[in-house]
């Protein structure tokens, strides 16, 4: 290998090195496009949840670097002995792509918030500025924003009209948003400590604003050692609140009384059909089951209803004594 060769070689290696910028950081553009990555709309109450929603949303894309400044554009220092135009190419192409990827992120910022907040984005260049001019924005409110969060909790209580389930994921919304005031933790002893703590706290607010109606599930789990987690509770009281249902449920149901069956006294009708039925089969005639005659009915017989003869009385009874003692 020539010297001169080698010498183009060495001179051509640190300008290689003078782009920053990885391949690997424009992998993004391969993934589907989003204009709004986020369901989080920042306005002046939520900046704490619309920043970890984002964050987590750009680290998952690998992005997090251009709001922490790691992700610098490149930049390309000339030397007097450069004739190749390849490099200046290069520079130009990582260039263009980084400039795209940080006004993609600004876009991502102004789409999602509101247009108070995003028309003060116009100063800004880099994704940078921008979230560091959030940041500063809301510092100051951020007190005002936990008291805020911790007197809803206060003032929180289950409804009848609803769920335990909604009412559980109510308070659990507030839960979050004051999570996010929380301190830093290094030390996992601490941590473990903070935590254990915390959940203790959170099992109290909950059962705290629960109605008399569940007083006795409230004593058990306040008496369980070691103490249920929240979602440990939530179930127990989600099998109270069912069996509460079915019980309502059942006294609701109409109750039917056994009818009292009583004998139908016989009519006119039932009358004419009973002498009827002793009727001669295939006879269409008059028939009376009082003197079985087929000249008339049971109702005009004349023998139903013509006085007894005088003396009928006296002659049974004489009849019936003569019996006797006869019998005797």
């Amino acid at each position: 290998m020539s010297a001169r060769h080698v010498s183009a070689t060495s001179a051509r290696v640190p300008r290689q090195r003078t782009c920053h910028v990885s391949p690997r950081q424009f992998l993004w553009m391969a993934q589907p496009e989003v204009s709004q990555p986020i369901s989080i709309i920042l306005d002046d109450s939520n900046y704490r949840l619309w920043s970890s929603a984002m964050q987590r949303f750009l680290r998952a894309r690998k992005l997090w670097k251009y709001i922490t400044g790691d992700a610098q554009p490149p930049h390309f220092s000339e030397t007097d002995d450069d004739d190749d135009d390849t490099l200046h190419i290069q520079y130009q192409t990582h260039l263009e792509d980084w400039d795209s990827v940080n006004s993609k992120i600004i876009t991502w910022f102004s789409n999602t918030s509101v247009s108070s907040i995003h028309s003060l984005f116009t100063p800004f260049e880099t994704a940078k500025e921008v979230w560091d001019y959030l940041a500063e924005r809301y510092s100051s409110v951020d007190g005002a924003n936990e008291y805020q969060l911790g007197l809803e909790l206060h003032h929180l209580r289950f409804d009848s009209g609803q769920t335990l389930t909604d009412f559980y994921n109510k308070m659990s919304n507030l839960w979050n948003h004051l999570a996010q005031f929380e301190p830093t933790w290094t030390c996992p002893t601490d941590v473990a400590a903070f935590y254990a703590y915390r959940d203790r706290s959170r099992l109290r607010h909950f059962l705290m604003a629960l109605p008399p109606d569940y007083e006795h599930i409230r004593a058990s789990l306040l008496h369980c050692h070691p103490l249920p987690t929240v979602g440990q509770a939530l179930a127990d009281l989600r099998s109270e609140e069912t069996r509460k249902k079915t019980m309502v449920y059942q006294h609701s149901q109409p109750v039917l009384a056994t009818p009292v069956w009583a004998p139908l006294q016989p009519s006119s009708q039932s009358v004419r059909g009973s002498s009827s039925k002793n009727m001669p089969s295939g006879s269409q005639k008059q028939y009376c089951s009082f003197c079985r005659r087929d000249t008339h009915s049971y109702e005009d017989c004349r023998s139903r209803s013509k006085p007894k003869r005088k003396g009928y009385h006296n002659r049974q009874t004489a009849a019936v004594t003569k019996l006797f003692w006869a019998v005797s």
